[in-house]
């Protein structure tokens, strides 16, 4: 079984939209540096679809953790490259963003998920706002 293949395999058996599964890890590290392109612009959209699209991170996180190694290699270095973009256009918070119901139940943390755990230091002040409201929620 090729990468791809087995990426497709995986992404099925988690239920993705066809969309995703065709679009493989090409198609995620895409729509994940899409994102970070969007985060350097001024993130313009709000919460609920923010943290949507974090999601995808999360996604490639779950295909790395589940798909042998040799099939992921090739593509952790361009991640690793966009995981720092990310991390240089944002800065960490105390809560999950996602809540810390929700990231108890997914055994989360800021270690391993950070991308969850860190907000945009530049973006529509409403979004920014609606951020801060909901870290107020969760402390």
């Amino acid at each position: 079984m090729n990468t791809q293949e087995a990426v497709r395999d995986y992404l099925s058996e988690r239920g993705c939209a066809m969309a995703v599964i065709e679009g493989g890890v090409p198609g995620l590290l895409e729509q994940w540096e899409a994102l970070i392109a969007a985060v350097e612009e001024g993130y313009g959209l709000g919460l609920d679809d923010y943290l949507n699209e974090l999601d995808v991170r999360q996604l490639l996180a779950d295909v790395i953790a589940n798909v042998p190694k040799a099939e992921t290699q090739a593509f952790t270095d361009q991640l690793q490259r966009a995981d720092e973009q990310f991390q240089a256009l944002t800065h960490p918070t105390e809560a999950c963003l996602w809540g810390e119901e929700v990231a108890a139940e997914e055994g989360w943390s800021s270690q391993n998920n950070f991308w969850y755990y860190r907000r945009p230091r530049n973006g529509d002040p409403d979004f920014l706002a609606e951020i801060n409201e909901a870290l107020a929620d969760y402390e």
